[in-house]
């Protein structure tokens, strides 16, 4: 099988997604599309239904998933429990992207394009809270209570506080993302029964470092340096699924995109975050 002709990956604007998907669906190719996936929950779940029809392969983008890091981070929190029992985290994603004097057509501003910091940004902040106070994806993992606020200008949110609580394991999570101010390196912060694990990076999509701080012990630095950006994590997983017959993946699995966009559904109601392709879904 030739993957080149048989999957296509698409870059465009969140509010083009659903029909570009549809659309290589129908000619029989197997998708890679770029998160967010769609603009809200329901799009999404017509796009998987094509998918299964049609017996193609298609998953979401969310290429950080797929970093040795991740992984290694996901292994040493819930298996090996190396801070103990998981209390409490911090994460953010901040952007200094001049929003004052972006034009109105601006991705960031444009309503029409699902502009804002959620959709673009604020997507990572929640992965790393489901990576961190969960560790199951799709319908294998549990639904927090989540509270939120936002600064929306102009109809698109500038700013996101999100607060995940898990009431079933005691542990909650504060979420942050803005397009008006440049975060740090030290994007995560992960507080535990017996010590605290930092993550940092370039940015929240981007992690090259782990620090972990445990009691009795030194303080440890795991530094993950590979070549390029690290798209091709992600790739490989994809290829070796269509390559196997799989119809979706065990790391991003469907499921797991529709619960997220559930969630940001959620967040833009508390926000007042209406785009139109929502009020499309409901007629």
């Amino acid at each position: 099988m030739n993957i080149r002709n048989t999957l296509i990956t698409f870059l465009t604007h969140c509010s083009y997604h659903k029909e570009q998907c549809l659309a290589a669906i129908a000619a029989g190719k197997h998708v890679l599309y770029e998160k967010p996936f769609t603009i809200n929950a329901a799009e999404a779940e017509k796009v998987f239904a094509a998918a299964k029809v049609k017996g193609v392969y298609i998953m979401e983008a969310v290429w950080t998933r797929f970093f040795p890091l991740v992984l290694d981070l996901k292994k040493m929190l819930h298996e090996d429990k190396i801070i103990g029992d998981i209390h409490h985290m911090t994460c953010d994603f901040s952007l200094q992207k001049d929003m004052e004097n972006l034009p109105a057509t601006h991705r960031y501003k444009d309503i029409n394009l699902g502009g804002g910091a959620l959709l673009d940004i604020g997507v990572y902040p929640l992965m790393w809270s489901n990576i961190v106070l969960d560790g199951s994806v799709g319908s294998s993992a549990s639904t927090p209570e989540v509270s939120s606020t936002m600064v929306v200008i102009d109809g698109v949110d500038h700013e996101d506080i999100v607060v995940m609580e898990y009431s079933k394991t005691n542990t909650v999570g504060v979420l942050t993302a803005s397009l008006r101010a440049k975060g740090t390196e030290e994007f995560l912060k992960v507080e535990g029964s017996k010590g605290v694990i930092i993550v940092s990076g370039p940015g929240c999509s981007l992690p090259r470092k782990v620090k972990m701080q445990v009691e009795g012990e030194e303080e440890r630095v795991m530094n993950y340096d590979h070549e390029g950006m690290g798209f091709r994590f992600e790739a490989d997983s994809v290829a070796k699924d269509v390559l196997e017959g799989r119809k979706e993946n065990l790391i991003m699995p469907l499921e797991e995109t529709v619960r997220v966009m559930r969630v940001m559904d959620g967040i833009r109601k508390q926000g007042g975050v209406v785009y139109p392709q929502d009020e499309r879904e409901r007629t």
